[in-house]
Formats: C-alpha cells, structure tokens, sequence
C-alpha cells in the first residue's frame, strides 16, 4: 500500500497533564507497512528518540501511488536497531489524501 520512502511525522495532540504539543517536524524513511496490524515503521534520521513521545497522537505524511497521504496515530514502540532509530506508528484513523501540497521530496 505504502511505498519506502520520505516521510514527516508531527504532534497533532498531547495528553496528560501539562501537556505541551511539540511543533518540530521529524524526517523519516518509511521502512515498511504492515497491513495486518494497520502499523507503519519509520526511521527516524534524527537522534532525538526520546524526544518522540508515546503520550500523543501524531500525523505523519507519506505517498501511496505518488499522492500525498497523512495518517493519524499513535506511537506503539520506538527503539534504537541495527538500521537506526525505529518508531512503530499504529495508524488509528485511516488514510487521508493531502490537497494541494507537493510531494514530499
């Protein structure tokens, strides 16, 4: 469904107390899509790990078929691997076509 490739990914909400929404906007490779369990596998080319929180919701915008799509989801895990910093993103609210922007690239 989704091809590897450049993604964002960007706080759309924050929950618990005091919380802040965080306005950075991560780069990532799309790794792999894993249909069965509607999750997504990011590298993310920052080493900021940490910084990515599990309290959110998130929006990351990636291409299926050369379009413009965004997600919305949470983080499920986020670990360090051979290949680099991995987040596992639970797509939570289907996929949506992005208007009027180009392509990520």
């Amino acid at each position: 469904m989704f091809k590897k490739g450049p993604s964002k990914l960007m706080m759309a909400r924050s929950f618990g107390e005091n919380a802040v929404i965080d306005e950075t906007i991560y780069e990532c490779e799309l790794l792999r899509y894993e249909k069965r369990s509607e999750c997504i596998y990011l590298l993310l080319k920052e080493d900021v790990l940490t910084e990515i929180s599990q309290d959110a919701l998130y929006r990351c915008r990636l291409e299926e078929n050369d379009t413009l799509c965004e997600v919305i989801g949470r983080i499920r895990e986020r670990y360090c691997s051979e290949e680099g910093n991995i987040l596992e993103f639970k797509i939570e609210n289907g996929v949506y076509l992005v208007n009027g922007e180009q392509n990520i690239k």
